[in-house]
Parts: structure tokens; sequence; C-alpha cells
């Protein structure tokens, strides 16, 4: 997937969370990698990958979170609470939002809760 891909799948994301959520913040990097979207449901923090599949022939788009990523993303989770420790108090999820299709009319998929590491925050 190009970047450019991905960035209109992020948009497509943060269109589509944006009545839903309270979006905090969008690719948010530290040293440990990036996340795609940061926001608050219903006061859950919200840890998002965005992921982006044409078709399915190779799987769902939210099967393509790997382990390695998981852990990247519990790392800077728990980065960005040290950067904004007033959201520690909240509970934290990880979340995928998997959109399937044309990026014009696309399918989406909101994974709560897709995965959980313990403890991702120190």
């Amino acid at each position: 997937m190009t970047k450019l891909i991905g960035n209109q799948a992020e948009v497509i994301a943060c269109d589509w969370l944006s009545s839903k959520t309270t979006i905090k913040a969008k690719n948010f990097y530290s040293r440990y990698g990036e996340i795609d979207i940061i926001a608050l449901e219903k006061g859950t923090l919200c840890f998002i990958e965005v992921r982006y599949r044409k078709h399915s022939l190779f799987g769902n788009a939210a099967e393509t979170v790997t382990s390695s990523k998981r852990n990247k993303l519990a790392k800077t989770a728990s980065y960005y609470l040290m950067q904004n420790p007033r959201y520690t108090k909240h509970p934290c999820r990880f979340d995928i939002i998997a959109i399937h299709g044309d990026l014009g009319d696309p399918e989406i998929d909101w994974h709560k809760n897709a995965f959980i590491i313990h403890p991702y925050c120190h």
C-alpha cells in the first residue's frame, strides 16, 4: 500500500470516527512507532490503528496487525500517556479501523478492543 492510499484511509477513518468520538491526536509519533488515531469514546482512550485492503483475497485488513506492530503500538501508547498524564486515569484500549473496498465508497469495520497487551502502561 502506498503512503498516499494509507493517508486517504486515515482521513476516511477520522471523518467516520468524528461523530462517534473526540479525536485527540492523529499520527502520533514516538521513537517506538506511530499511532494513527488517538480518540476518546465515552471516557475511554482509544489507540487506533487504521488498516486498508482493497480486496480480502489475502485476509481481512484487521488481520494484518502483527505482534511486532502491537508491541510498537503499546510502547507508543505508554509514551503518549507519559506525555499526556491527564489521560492516565482513563481506561485505555487498542482498536483497529479496517477499511475494505473502493476508497470512494468503503466498508468500515471498527474492531474495539482488538487486542490486549499487559502491561502497556508503566
